[in-house]
Protein backbone atom coordinates (compact mmCIF):
# COMPACT_ATOMS: atom_id res chain seq x y z
CA UNK A 1 0.00 0.00 0.00
CA UNK A 2 3.18 2.24 0.64
CA UNK A 3 4.49 1.97 -2.56
CA UNK A 4 0.32 2.68 -4.10
CA UNK A 5 0.50 6.37 -2.03
CA UNK A 6 3.70 7.60 -3.18
CA UNK A 7 2.84 6.70 -6.40
CA UNK A 8 -0.46 8.50 -6.55
CA UNK A 9 1.38 11.75 -4.75
CA UNK A 10 3.98 11.80 -7.55
CA UNK A 11 1.65 12.29 -10.14
CA UNK A 12 0.01 15.20 -8.54
CA UNK A 13 3.86 16.52 -7.72
CA UNK A 14 3.90 20.94 -9.46
CA UNK A 15 0.93 19.91 -11.73
CA UNK A 16 -1.78 20.23 -9.65
CA UNK A 17 -5.05 21.88 -11.03
CA UNK A 18 -7.83 22.49 -8.66
CA UNK A 19 -11.40 22.79 -8.57
CA UNK A 20 -12.42 25.29 -5.81
CA UNK A 21 -15.44 23.59 -3.50
CA UNK A 22 -18.18 25.26 -3.61
CA UNK A 23 -18.35 24.64 0.61
CA UNK A 24 -16.39 26.81 3.06
CA UNK A 25 -12.67 26.39 3.15
CA UNK A 26 -12.67 24.97 6.69
CA UNK A 27 -14.85 22.37 6.72
CA UNK A 28 -11.92 20.10 6.46
CA UNK A 29 -9.32 22.01 7.66
CA UNK A 30 -9.35 24.07 10.79
CA UNK A 31 -6.57 26.99 12.34
CA UNK A 32 -6.02 24.61 15.45
CA UNK A 33 -5.11 21.34 13.14
CA UNK A 34 -1.93 23.04 11.72
CA UNK A 35 1.09 21.90 13.05
CA UNK A 36 4.19 24.99 12.13
CA UNK A 37 7.46 23.66 11.20
CA UNK A 38 8.71 26.54 13.05
CA UNK A 39 8.23 29.82 14.85
CA UNK A 40 8.86 31.74 12.01
CA UNK A 41 5.99 29.69 9.61
CA UNK A 42 3.83 30.41 12.77
CA UNK A 43 4.63 33.49 12.87
CA UNK A 44 3.94 34.18 9.00
CA UNK A 45 0.45 32.35 9.30
CA UNK A 46 -0.95 34.64 12.02
CA UNK A 47 -0.05 37.97 10.02
CA UNK A 48 -1.56 36.43 6.95
CA UNK A 49 -5.09 35.27 8.83
CA UNK A 50 -5.13 37.27 11.84
CA UNK A 51 -3.63 40.22 11.18
CA UNK A 52 -4.91 40.07 7.33
CA UNK A 53 -0.94 41.08 6.31
CA UNK A 54 -0.60 39.65 2.65
CA UNK A 55 3.49 39.33 2.24
CA UNK A 56 3.84 36.72 0.24
CA UNK A 57 7.44 36.91 0.10
CA UNK A 58 7.40 36.20 3.71
CA UNK A 59 4.66 33.34 3.48
CA UNK A 60 6.68 31.87 0.55
CA UNK A 61 9.87 31.63 2.55
CA UNK A 62 7.99 30.32 5.30
CA UNK A 63 7.06 27.18 3.26
CA UNK A 64 10.59 26.03 3.63
CA UNK A 65 10.94 24.01 6.68
CA UNK A 66 14.32 24.83 7.51
CA UNK A 67 13.78 28.37 7.65
CA UNK A 68 14.03 30.43 10.71
CA UNK A 69 13.73 34.29 11.16
CA UNK A 70 17.81 35.22 10.61
CA UNK A 71 17.65 33.61 7.48
CA UNK A 72 14.45 35.11 6.35
CA UNK A 73 15.93 39.08 6.84
CA UNK A 74 18.78 38.09 5.09
CA UNK A 75 16.99 36.84 2.11
CA UNK A 76 14.28 39.43 2.57
CA UNK A 77 17.61 42.31 2.41
CA UNK A 78 18.57 40.61 -0.58
CA UNK A 79 15.42 40.45 -2.21
CA UNK A 80 14.23 44.34 -2.04
CA UNK A 81 17.87 45.62 -2.88
CA UNK A 82 17.39 43.40 -5.80
CA UNK A 83 13.68 44.75 -6.18
CA UNK A 84 15.08 48.78 -5.80
CA UNK A 85 17.35 48.26 -8.65
CA UNK A 86 15.44 46.49 -10.66
CA UNK A 87 12.44 49.23 -10.40
CA UNK A 88 15.31 51.85 -11.59
CA UNK A 89 16.29 49.89 -14.96
CA UNK A 90 12.13 49.36 -15.12
CA UNK A 91 10.37 52.94 -14.84
CA UNK A 92 6.93 52.74 -15.81
CA UNK A 93 6.92 54.69 -18.75
CA UNK A 94 8.98 52.14 -20.72
CA UNK A 95 6.74 49.71 -23.08
CA UNK A 96 5.17 46.74 -21.42
CA UNK A 97 6.98 44.24 -23.33
CA UNK A 98 10.31 46.16 -22.45
CA UNK A 99 9.67 45.94 -18.92
CA UNK A 100 8.73 42.56 -19.17
CA UNK A 101 11.67 41.85 -20.71
CA UNK A 102 14.09 43.38 -18.54
CA UNK A 103 12.65 41.98 -15.15
CA UNK A 104 12.84 38.44 -17.02
CA UNK A 105 16.36 39.02 -17.38
CA UNK A 106 17.32 40.33 -14.34
CA UNK A 107 15.95 37.96 -12.36
CA UNK A 108 16.67 34.96 -14.12
CA UNK A 109 20.25 36.46 -13.88
CA UNK A 110 20.32 37.31 -10.39
CA UNK A 111 18.82 34.18 -8.62
CA UNK A 112 18.45 31.10 -11.18
CA UNK A 113 20.98 28.80 -11.23
CA UNK A 114 19.79 24.97 -11.79
CA UNK A 115 16.47 23.46 -12.51
CA UNK A 116 15.07 20.89 -9.56
CA UNK A 117 12.37 19.15 -9.58
CA UNK A 118 12.50 18.69 -5.50
CA UNK A 119 13.01 22.34 -4.43
CA UNK A 120 11.88 24.79 -1.66
CA UNK A 121 11.56 28.94 -2.44
CA UNK A 122 14.19 29.22 0.11
CA UNK A 123 16.13 27.16 -2.37
CA UNK A 124 16.37 30.54 -5.06
CA UNK A 125 18.26 32.55 -2.35
CA UNK A 126 20.51 29.82 -0.87
CA UNK A 127 21.85 28.46 -4.07
CA UNK A 128 19.75 29.10 -6.78
CA UNK A 129 17.97 25.59 -6.85
CA UNK A 130 14.29 26.50 -9.03
CA UNK A 131 11.37 24.54 -10.24
CA UNK A 132 8.65 25.94 -12.35
CA UNK A 133 6.08 27.09 -8.91
CA UNK A 134 8.95 28.41 -6.69
CA UNK A 135 10.02 30.78 -9.68
CA UNK A 136 6.83 31.49 -11.03
CA UNK A 137 5.79 32.29 -7.38
CA UNK A 138 9.48 34.69 -7.18
CA UNK A 139 8.43 36.37 -10.76
CA UNK A 140 4.92 36.88 -9.35
CA UNK A 141 5.63 38.72 -6.10
CA UNK A 142 8.22 40.70 -8.30
CA UNK A 143 5.20 41.96 -10.72
CA UNK A 144 3.27 42.56 -7.95
CA UNK A 145 5.54 45.09 -5.73
CA UNK A 146 5.72 46.53 -9.52
CA UNK A 147 2.29 47.38 -9.76
CA UNK A 148 2.55 45.38 -12.97
CA UNK A 149 -1.04 43.08 -13.62
CA UNK A 150 -0.44 39.75 -14.23
CA UNK A 151 -2.02 36.39 -13.77
CA UNK A 152 -0.87 33.11 -12.66
CA UNK A 153 -1.88 30.35 -14.41
CA UNK A 154 -2.09 26.82 -13.90
CA UNK A 155 -2.42 23.45 -16.41
CA UNK A 156 -1.88 19.85 -15.77
CA UNK A 157 1.65 19.88 -16.26
CA UNK A 158 2.71 23.19 -15.50
CA UNK A 159 2.63 26.75 -13.92
CA UNK A 160 3.24 29.81 -15.52
CA UNK A 161 2.38 34.45 -15.50
CA UNK A 162 0.70 36.11 -17.79
CA UNK A 163 1.31 40.05 -17.58
CA UNK A 164 -0.61 42.43 -18.12
CA UNK A 165 -3.69 39.96 -18.81
CA UNK A 166 -6.41 41.18 -21.11
CA UNK A 167 -3.84 43.93 -23.38
CA UNK A 168 -0.74 42.42 -24.28
CA UNK A 169 -1.03 39.06 -22.73
CA UNK A 170 3.31 38.95 -21.94
CA UNK A 171 4.07 35.11 -21.12
CA UNK A 172 6.95 34.28 -18.39
CA UNK A 173 7.65 30.79 -18.48
CA UNK A 174 10.29 29.87 -15.74
CA UNK A 175 11.21 26.32 -16.91
CA UNK A 176 10.05 24.26 -20.07
CA UNK A 177 6.44 23.58 -19.53
CA UNK A 178 7.08 19.71 -20.93
CA UNK A 179 9.75 19.57 -17.94
CA UNK A 180 8.83 16.59 -15.88
CA UNK A 181 5.67 15.67 -17.43
CA UNK A 182 4.25 12.76 -16.14
CA UNK A 183 1.66 10.01 -17.56
CA UNK A 184 -1.26 8.30 -15.49
CA UNK A 185 -2.32 4.71 -15.08
CA UNK A 186 -5.94 3.72 -15.32
CA UNK A 187 -6.07 3.04 -11.63
CA UNK A 188 -5.14 6.12 -10.57
CA UNK A 189 -7.50 7.84 -13.48
CA UNK A 190 -10.22 5.92 -12.25
CA UNK A 191 -9.07 6.57 -8.58
CA UNK A 192 -9.99 10.34 -9.37
CA UNK A 193 -12.46 10.18 -11.64
CA UNK A 194 -14.97 7.89 -8.87
CA UNK A 195 -13.72 10.33 -6.17
CA UNK A 196 -14.96 13.34 -8.14
CA UNK A 197 -17.84 10.85 -8.97
CA UNK A 198 -18.57 10.41 -5.06
CA UNK A 199 -18.88 14.20 -4.09
CA UNK A 200 -21.29 14.66 -7.04
CA UNK A 201 -18.64 16.70 -9.67
CA UNK A 202 -19.30 14.20 -11.98
CA UNK A 203 -23.43 13.03 -12.09
CA UNK A 204 -24.73 9.42 -12.71
CA UNK A 205 -25.61 10.53 -15.75
CA UNK A 206 -22.38 11.67 -16.59
CA UNK A 207 -20.39 8.86 -15.48
CA UNK A 208 -22.38 5.96 -16.97
CA UNK A 209 -22.00 7.85 -20.71
CA UNK A 210 -18.44 8.30 -20.62
CA UNK A 211 -15.73 6.23 -20.01
CA UNK A 212 -12.82 6.81 -17.42
CA UNK A 213 -10.46 8.50 -19.64
CA UNK A 214 -12.46 10.60 -21.13
CA UNK A 215 -13.80 11.98 -17.52
CA UNK A 216 -10.41 12.09 -16.27
CA UNK A 217 -9.47 14.65 -19.48
CA UNK A 218 -12.16 16.60 -18.72
CA UNK A 219 -11.91 16.92 -14.75
CA UNK A 220 -8.08 16.69 -14.87
CA UNK A 221 -7.12 18.90 -17.59
CA UNK A 222 -8.34 21.89 -17.40
CA UNK A 223 -6.30 25.12 -17.45
CA UNK A 224 -7.63 27.69 -15.11
CA UNK A 225 -6.14 31.21 -13.59
CA UNK A 226 -4.91 31.14 -9.77
CA UNK A 227 -3.86 33.90 -7.43
CA UNK A 228 -0.25 34.15 -5.56
CA UNK A 229 -2.62 32.53 -2.54
CA UNK A 230 -3.39 29.23 -4.50
CA UNK A 231 -0.02 29.35 -5.58
CA UNK A 232 1.27 28.88 -2.19
CA UNK A 233 -1.54 26.09 -1.61
CA UNK A 234 0.60 24.04 -4.49
CA UNK A 235 4.46 24.89 -3.23
CA UNK A 236 3.05 23.54 0.10
CA UNK A 237 0.92 20.51 -1.92
CA UNK A 238 4.63 19.86 -3.28
CA UNK A 239 6.24 20.10 0.17
CA UNK A 240 3.89 17.24 1.03
CA UNK A 241 4.73 15.05 -1.97
CA UNK A 242 8.31 15.37 -0.99
CA UNK A 243 7.69 14.09 2.23
CA UNK A 244 5.59 11.09 0.48
CA UNK A 245 7.98 9.69 -1.22
CA UNK A 246 10.52 9.61 1.79
CA UNK A 247 7.65 7.57 3.11
CA UNK A 248 7.03 10.10 5.73
CA UNK A 249 3.04 10.26 5.09
CA UNK A 250 2.12 12.00 8.71
CA UNK A 251 4.65 14.85 8.10
CA UNK A 252 3.33 15.16 4.35
CA UNK A 253 -0.38 15.31 5.51
CA UNK A 254 0.67 18.39 7.55
CA UNK A 255 1.87 19.95 5.07
CA UNK A 256 -1.40 19.48 2.47
CA UNK A 257 -3.28 20.22 5.45
CA UNK A 258 -1.47 23.54 4.70
CA UNK A 259 -2.14 23.47 1.04
CA UNK A 260 -5.58 23.25 1.57
CA UNK A 261 -6.31 26.50 3.52
CA UNK A 262 -4.87 28.02 0.84
CA UNK A 263 -5.96 26.55 -2.21
CA UNK A 264 -9.08 24.53 -0.91
CA UNK A 265 -10.02 22.19 -3.99
CA UNK A 266 -11.20 18.77 -4.70
CA UNK A 267 -7.46 17.32 -5.78
CA UNK A 268 -6.11 18.50 -2.43
CA UNK A 269 -8.90 16.66 -0.75
CA UNK A 270 -8.43 13.74 -2.75
CA UNK A 271 -5.02 13.36 -1.84
CA UNK A 272 -5.71 14.33 1.66
CA UNK A 273 -8.18 11.52 1.94
CA UNK A 274 -5.97 8.89 0.24
CA UNK A 275 -3.01 9.99 2.98
CA UNK A 276 -5.43 9.53 5.89
CA UNK A 277 -6.39 6.29 4.48
CA UNK A 278 -2.99 5.20 4.99
CA UNK A 279 -2.23 6.30 8.23
CA UNK A 280 -5.57 5.31 9.62
CA UNK A 281 -4.54 1.39 8.13
CA UNK A 282 -1.24 1.26 10.54
CA UNK A 283 -2.71 3.55 13.71
CA UNK A 284 -2.23 2.31 16.93
CA UNK A 285 -3.51 5.56 18.56
CA UNK A 286 -1.03 5.16 21.15
CA UNK A 287 -1.12 8.94 21.82
CA UNK A 288 -4.59 11.27 22.03
CA UNK A 289 -3.01 13.48 19.00
CA UNK A 290 -3.14 10.03 16.39
CA UNK A 291 -6.99 10.60 17.09
CA UNK A 292 -6.79 13.58 15.52
CA UNK A 293 -6.54 11.32 12.11
CA UNK A 294 -9.68 9.67 12.91
CA UNK A 295 -11.39 13.26 13.44
CA UNK A 296 -10.06 14.42 10.28
CA UNK A 297 -11.20 11.70 7.75
CA UNK A 298 -14.64 12.54 9.57
CA UNK A 299 -14.93 15.42 8.26
CA UNK A 300 -14.97 13.86 4.60
CA UNK A 301 -18.25 14.02 2.83
CA UNK A 302 -17.45 11.01 0.60
CA UNK A 303 -19.40 7.83 0.14
CA UNK A 304 -16.56 5.65 1.58
CA UNK A 305 -16.39 7.51 4.79
CA UNK A 306 -19.26 5.98 6.09
CA UNK A 307 -20.81 5.74 9.82
CA UNK A 308 -19.83 1.86 9.24
CA UNK A 309 -16.16 2.57 8.44
CA UNK A 310 -16.14 5.10 11.97
CA UNK A 311 -17.50 2.27 13.84
CA UNK A 312 -15.34 0.03 12.66
CA UNK A 313 -12.12 2.09 12.96
CA UNK A 314 -13.46 2.74 16.54
CA UNK A 315 -13.84 -1.08 17.00
CA UNK A 316 -10.24 -1.10 16.32
CA UNK A 317 -9.29 1.14 19.01
CA UNK A 318 -11.52 -0.77 21.49
CA UNK A 319 -9.67 -3.95 20.98
CA UNK A 320 -6.08 -2.06 21.57
CA UNK A 321 -6.68 -0.44 24.21
CA UNK A 322 -9.59 -1.94 26.27
CA UNK A 323 -9.71 -5.03 25.55
CA UNK A 324 -6.34 -6.06 24.95
CA UNK A 325 -4.56 -3.27 27.26
CA UNK A 326 -7.46 -2.72 29.46
CA UNK A 327 -6.62 0.88 29.95
CA UNK A 328 -9.68 2.46 30.87
CA UNK A 329 -8.79 5.49 31.62
CA UNK A 330 -6.82 6.53 28.37
CA UNK A 331 -9.85 4.89 26.51
CA UNK A 332 -11.96 7.08 27.98
CA UNK A 333 -9.84 9.80 27.01
CA UNK A 334 -9.86 8.97 23.44
CA UNK A 335 -14.12 8.57 23.59
CA UNK A 336 -14.16 11.86 24.93
CA UNK A 337 -11.97 13.50 22.14
CA UNK A 338 -13.87 12.10 19.60
CA UNK A 339 -17.14 13.03 20.97
CA UNK A 340 -16.00 16.46 21.74
CA UNK A 341 -14.35 17.16 18.10
CA UNK A 342 -16.63 14.81 15.66
CA UNK A 343 -19.52 16.96 14.09
CA UNK A 344 -21.61 14.13 12.45
CA UNK A 345 -24.34 13.05 14.79
CA UNK A 346 -24.13 9.69 12.87
CA UNK A 347 -20.84 9.12 13.26
CA UNK A 348 -20.84 10.14 17.35
CA UNK A 349 -23.63 7.74 17.28
CA UNK A 350 -21.81 4.85 16.16
CA UNK A 351 -18.67 5.62 18.38
CA UNK A 352 -21.12 6.23 21.51
CA UNK A 353 -22.51 2.97 21.04
CA UNK A 354 -19.34 0.60 20.93
CA UNK A 355 -18.08 2.95 23.58
CA UNK A 356 -20.95 2.09 26.26
CA UNK A 357 -21.87 -1.38 25.21
CA UNK A 358 -18.10 -2.23 25.37
CA UNK A 359 -17.12 -0.86 28.71
CA UNK A 360 -20.52 -2.38 29.54
CA UNK A 361 -19.40 -5.74 28.90
CA UNK A 362 -16.03 -5.14 30.47
CA UNK A 363 -17.56 -4.55 33.66
CA UNK A 364 -20.06 -7.01 33.44
CA UNK A 365 -17.21 -9.73 32.45
CA UNK A 366 -15.86 -8.80 36.21
CA UNK A 367 -18.74 -9.24 38.11
CA UNK A 368 -19.34 -5.78 38.53
CA UNK A 369 -22.51 -5.64 36.74
CA UNK A 370 -24.30 -2.74 38.97
CA UNK A 371 -21.81 -0.45 37.53
CA UNK A 372 -22.26 -2.35 33.81
CA UNK A 373 -26.02 -1.25 33.87
CA UNK A 374 -25.73 2.40 32.47
CA UNK A 375 -23.42 1.89 30.17
CA UNK A 376 -25.38 -0.74 28.90
CA UNK A 377 -28.22 1.30 29.06
CA UNK A 378 -26.70 4.34 27.39
CA UNK A 379 -26.30 1.79 24.06
CA UNK A 380 -29.78 0.47 24.18
CA UNK A 381 -30.44 3.88 24.69
CA UNK A 382 -28.57 4.84 21.09
CA UNK A 383 -29.35 1.68 19.51
CA UNK A 384 -32.78 -0.21 20.98
CA UNK A 385 -32.88 -2.95 17.98
CA UNK A 386 -29.76 -4.27 18.35
CA UNK A 387 -30.26 -8.22 20.12
CA UNK A 388 -26.98 -8.32 21.62
CA UNK A 389 -27.24 -4.56 23.56
CA UNK A 390 -30.69 -5.65 24.58
CA UNK A 391 -29.61 -9.11 26.04
CA UNK A 392 -27.06 -7.72 28.17
CA UNK A 393 -28.90 -4.86 29.07
CA UNK A 394 -31.63 -7.27 30.42
CA UNK A 395 -29.12 -9.73 31.77
CA UNK A 396 -27.36 -6.46 33.70
CA UNK A 397 -30.10 -5.56 35.17
CA UNK A 398 -31.97 -8.78 36.57
CA UNK A 399 -28.44 -9.21 38.09
CA UNK A 400 -28.83 -5.76 39.78
CA UNK A 401 -31.97 -6.39 40.87
CA UNK A 402 -30.69 -9.24 43.00
CA UNK A 403 -30.15 -7.24 46.13
CA UNK A 404 -33.77 -5.93 45.86
CA UNK A 405 -36.86 -7.16 47.45
CA UNK A 406 -39.34 -8.55 44.81
CA UNK A 407 -41.78 -5.36 45.17
CA UNK A 408 -38.96 -2.76 44.61
CA UNK A 409 -37.25 -4.77 41.80
CA UNK A 410 -40.67 -5.24 40.21
CA UNK A 411 -41.12 -1.68 40.06
CA UNK A 412 -38.21 -0.87 38.45
CA UNK A 413 -38.51 -3.30 35.65
CA UNK A 414 -42.38 -1.35 35.04
CA UNK A 415 -40.01 1.68 35.17
CA UNK A 416 -37.65 0.40 32.31
CA UNK A 417 -40.79 -0.55 30.64
CA UNK A 418 -42.69 2.14 30.68
CA UNK A 419 -39.16 4.23 29.53
CA UNK A 420 -38.31 1.86 26.53
CA UNK A 421 -40.93 0.64 24.37
CA UNK A 422 -38.74 -2.02 22.86
CA UNK A 423 -38.29 -3.99 26.05
CA UNK A 424 -42.06 -4.79 25.87
CA UNK A 425 -41.75 -6.88 22.81
CA UNK A 426 -38.22 -8.33 24.30
CA UNK A 427 -38.83 -11.79 25.29
CA UNK A 428 -36.39 -12.14 27.94
CA UNK A 429 -37.02 -8.86 29.67
CA UNK A 430 -41.19 -9.64 29.40
CA UNK A 431 -40.18 -13.24 31.15
CA UNK A 432 -38.40 -11.04 33.86
CA UNK A 433 -41.40 -9.30 34.57
CA UNK A 434 -43.26 -12.25 34.42
CA UNK A 435 -41.54 -13.87 37.25
CA UNK A 436 -41.31 -10.58 39.43
CA UNK A 437 -45.33 -10.21 39.15
CA UNK A 438 -45.70 -13.28 40.50
CA UNK A 439 -42.75 -13.31 43.32
CA UNK A 440 -44.77 -9.38 43.80
CA UNK A 441 -48.31 -11.65 44.16
CA UNK A 442 -47.02 -14.13 46.41
CA UNK A 443 -44.97 -11.57 48.91
CA UNK A 444 -48.98 -9.63 48.83
CA UNK A 445 -50.67 -12.77 49.48
CA UNK A 446 -48.20 -14.00 52.43
CA UNK A 447 -48.95 -10.79 53.93
CA UNK A 448 -52.52 -10.62 53.52
CA UNK A 449 -52.82 -8.32 51.44
CA UNK A 450 -55.37 -9.55 48.89
CA UNK A 451 -55.79 -6.79 46.80
CA UNK A 452 -52.13 -6.05 46.12
CA UNK A 453 -51.51 -10.02 44.97
CA UNK A 454 -54.81 -10.27 42.43
CA UNK A 455 -53.10 -6.89 40.98
CA UNK A 456 -49.85 -8.63 40.47
CA UNK A 457 -51.78 -11.88 39.65
CA UNK A 458 -53.71 -10.40 36.54
CA UNK A 459 -50.59 -8.39 35.45
CA UNK A 460 -48.97 -11.79 35.33
CA UNK A 461 -51.85 -13.29 33.15
CA UNK A 462 -51.90 -10.63 31.03
CA UNK A 463 -48.04 -11.06 30.60
CA UNK A 464 -48.44 -14.41 29.89
CA UNK A 465 -51.01 -14.46 27.47
CA UNK A 466 -48.75 -12.22 25.87
CA UNK A 467 -45.74 -14.32 25.84
CA UNK A 468 -47.02 -18.08 26.54
CA UNK A 469 -43.49 -19.41 25.71
CA UNK A 470 -42.04 -17.74 28.45
CA UNK A 471 -39.89 -19.79 30.94
CA UNK A 472 -41.43 -19.81 34.14
CA UNK A 473 -40.60 -22.45 36.97
CA UNK A 474 -43.62 -24.50 38.47
CA UNK A 475 -42.68 -23.84 41.77
CA UNK A 476 -42.63 -19.91 41.73
CA UNK A 477 -46.06 -20.12 40.06
CA UNK A 478 -47.82 -22.77 42.30
CA UNK A 479 -46.70 -20.68 45.24
CA UNK A 480 -48.21 -17.41 44.13
CA UNK A 481 -51.12 -18.91 43.28
CA UNK A 482 -51.35 -21.03 45.85
CA UNK A 483 -50.47 -18.22 48.59
CA UNK A 484 -53.81 -17.23 47.06
CA UNK A 485 -55.94 -20.17 48.15
CA UNK A 486 -54.06 -20.52 51.40
CA UNK A 487 -55.41 -17.15 52.66
CA UNK A 488 -59.17 -18.04 51.33
CA UNK A 489 -59.38 -21.86 52.58
CA UNK A 490 -58.08 -20.81 56.17
CA UNK A 491 -60.88 -18.20 56.43
CA UNK A 492 -63.29 -21.11 55.25
CA UNK A 493 -63.60 -19.71 51.75
CA UNK A 494 -63.11 -22.64 50.07
CA UNK A 495 -64.92 -22.06 46.57
CA UNK A 496 -62.89 -19.04 46.43
CA UNK A 497 -59.93 -21.13 47.66
CA UNK A 498 -60.31 -23.59 44.84
CA UNK A 499 -60.91 -20.55 41.94
CA UNK A 500 -57.56 -19.65 42.93
CA UNK A 501 -55.65 -23.02 42.17
CA UNK A 502 -57.57 -23.31 38.67
CA UNK A 503 -56.67 -20.55 37.88
CA UNK A 504 -53.23 -21.33 38.02
CA UNK A 505 -54.18 -24.77 36.62
CA UNK A 506 -55.05 -23.21 33.80
CA UNK A 507 -51.82 -21.84 32.74
CA UNK A 508 -49.54 -24.82 34.19
CA UNK A 509 -51.65 -28.43 34.44
CA UNK A 510 -49.96 -30.38 36.06
CA UNK A 511 -48.45 -28.24 38.66
CA UNK A 512 -47.75 -30.58 41.72
CA UNK A 513 -48.32 -27.97 44.28
CA UNK A 514 -51.33 -26.61 42.88
CA UNK A 515 -53.10 -30.15 42.29
CA UNK A 516 -51.50 -31.24 45.97
CA UNK A 517 -53.99 -28.24 47.08
CA UNK A 518 -56.39 -28.79 45.13
CA UNK A 519 -56.75 -32.39 46.98
CA UNK A 520 -56.49 -30.81 50.04
CA UNK A 521 -59.51 -28.86 49.70
CA UNK A 522 -61.32 -31.58 48.83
Amino acid sequence: MIKRIITVFTLFIVFCTCFAQESATDTLVFPDDIVYNGPFEEEQFNRYFNLHEEDYLNLFLASSATIDESNAQQYRQNFYEFLSNLKIKTPAVHKPKKRIKTIYKATHNHYFTKYELKTSFEDIFRNGGFNCVTASALYGIILQKSNIPFDVRETPVHVYLVSYPGAEEIKIEATDPLAGYMTFDLRTKKQYVDYMRDNKFISENEYGRNTIDELFNKYYFSDQKISLKELLGIQYLNNAVYLFNDHKIKEGYRELEKAYIFYPCEKTAFLMLTALTEILGKETYDELTDVDYLVKISRFNNESITPEAIRNEFAKITHTHLINRSDIEYYEKIYRHLENNIRKKEFIDEIAFIYHYERGRFLFNRSRIKEALPFFEEAFRINPDNADVQAAFVQSLAGSMRVMDTHTATDLAEEYAGRYEQLTVNPVFSNLLTLLYLGSAMEKFDRHDIAGGDKYLLKFEEMNKRFPEGDIPYELLGKAYSSGGMYFFRKGYYKKAREYIKRGLVISPDNPILLYCLTSFE
